[in-house]
């Protein structure tokens, strides 16, 4: 099903996450677990209870891969907050089976991420004959299926959100906009009705 990192000393996990089908594998730190994601083997990274400074290892591992979504399983109320702020995909409780529905969430956001950003860019373009010379103009979308611009950057902009978790200032940074220009796009497309 996933292709799971385990940044954890409890290899009882392994067997956990089998059961659902997913693929574990496990992670020594943080060094250990950015070379595993770098090798684009990873879907998911679990930062499990006995992690040590598992917000501190969330907030490494979020700046270096924001597209790869990081569970943190924990009991503790300021490890839980701590890596709430460092960025973590969710916080969730550090039980195997509380995890399920994280992880199976998380591979559902990611597989859409990658399904979004292999999008297939193609430009439909039409030549018509005027006079001399021979124009070409982008078919609209509603005739070759070719997403417009400005829908393009609406469903990055959407993406980049879910990847922060709604964190605006984070997202604007990431697209490297401007706060306010991102906060006017998101109040223009509620007006039009256009969400994510």
């Amino acid at each position: 099903m996933a292709a799971l990192l385990v940044l954890d000393t409890r290899s009882s996990f392994q067997s956990d996450f089998s059961r659902w089908g997913h693929t574990p594998s496990f992670a020594q730190g943080v060094e250990d677990a950015a070379a595993s994601v770098k090798r684009g083997a990873v879907d998911v990274v679990v930062i499990g209870p006995t992690a040590r400074e598992a917000a501190s290892a969330c907030a490494q591992l979020v700046d270096q891969f924001p597209q790869v979504p990081v569970i943190v399983a924990t009991n503790d109320e300021a490890t839980r907050k701590r890596s709430a702020r460092a960025g973590a995909w969710e916080v969730a409780p550090a039980t195997v089976d509380a995890l399920e529905g994280s992880v199976r969430r998380a591979v559902e956001v990611r597989r859409l991420r990658v399904a979004l950003e292999h999008r297939p860019m193609t430009m439909s373009t039409t030549s018509t004959p005027t006079s001399s010379t021979t124009s070409t103009t982008e078919a609209p979308a509603s005739v070759e299926g070719t997403p417009s611009l400005e829908t393009l950057e609406r469903e990055h902009i959407f993406r980049v959100l879910a990847s922060v978790k709604g964190h605006r200032t984070k997202a604007a940074q990431l697209l490297g906009l401007d706060r306010k220009t991102l906060y006017r796009k998101l109040s223009r497309y509620r007006a039009e009705g256009l969400t994510s």
